[in-house]
């Protein structure tokens, strides 16, 4: 159940690096490794972190370049510089993108900086490097 909760926001490894902390073991008496995290994931049957994202309508940086009509490479810069949410979904880094509305929509503006552009009003946290522990 721990398992299947914690995969709606992290992947197989940050799964397997948070049941460690929490001092879990695997049925063999051995650490959470990813592996273990993929080989449970596929017994009961659960969907990884890439599904349960698309569930929730993300898009991929192909879907996103083409509602926003530039090219893949302007996705990713804008989600280096924090113009767009993303959250990853592997350990590549890979990352599925939240649509933007209203004034939040970047549009290319040539001779701008990107750090002088606004950001969006909320911006969710970079997974794929948070830093997870207990209170």
């Amino acid at each position: 159940a721990e398992i299947d909760r914690l995969l709606d926001d992290h992947t197989d490894h940050q799964v397997s690096v948070i049941l460690n902390r929490r001092g879990f073991r695997s049925g063999m008496g051995a650490p959470f490794s990813a592996r273990i995290v993929a080989r449970l994931r596929k017994v009961y049957e659960l969907p990884d972190c890439f599904t349960r994202l698309r569930t929730k309508g993300l898009l991929t940086v192909v879907e996103m370049a083409a509602k926003l009509g530039v090219c893949t490479s302007t996705i990713k810069q804008w989600r280096a510089a924090g113009l767009l949410t993303a959250y990853a979904y592997s350990e590549k880094p890979e990352y599925l993108y939240e649509l933007p509305i209203g004034d939040a929509v970047p549009t290319k503006q040539l001779g701008c900086k990107l750090s002088s552009r606004p950001r969006p009003r909320e911006v969710m946290p970079n997974r794929s490097i948070e830093v997870q522990h207990e209170a």
